[in-house]
């Protein structure tokens, strides 16, 4: 996982645009269970995200 230090500089990294992380989909939160289903399937290349409502 890393130690705190390791975390604050990655958070960092991402704000200031050197890390980029792959976002594969997107969900609104109320799609949540849907989200997992296609959690579990294989084949996903970087994150999924569950979008709060606006």
């Amino acid at each position: 996982m890393g130690t705190r230090s390791e975390f604050k500089e990655m958070l960092k990294a991402i704000a200031e645009g050197k890390i980029k992380p792959v976002i594969d989909k997107s969900f609104p939160l109320e799609k949540a269970k849907e989200a997992q289903v296609y959690f579990k399937k294989k084949g996903k290349v970087g994150k999924i995200v569950l979008l709060p409502e606006e």
